[in-house]
């Protein structure tokens, strides 16, 4: 197998694409990998989140607090240890 990022062989591995009996994980490192890029993904997300809560915050005149616009919505961007 030539060398693809997890994310490429996770989407090949989706449609179809691998040979018969080909997985898209090979290894711990490709877990690995795929873990560092959903922390990243959640980590954007929950950056655009605030940013919203923020701006909604800022933009209605609200008496309620960014956090407490996000728990309204069902978010938890504004979490203390960031898990």
């Amino acid at each position: 197998m030539e060398h693809t990022d997890i994310v490429t062989r996770l989407r090949q591995q989706q449609e179809g694409m691998l040979r018969k009996g080909e997985f898209a994980f090979v290894n711990r490192t490709d877990i690995i990998e795929l873990v560092a890029i959903v922390n990243t993904l959640r980590a954007e997300r929950d950056e655009a989140r605030q940013f919203v809560c923020n701006r909604e915050y800022l933009m209605t005149g609200m008496t309620t607090t960014p956090q407490e616009i996000a728990k309204d919505r069902g978010w938890d961007c504004f979490k203390e240890d960031g898990k």
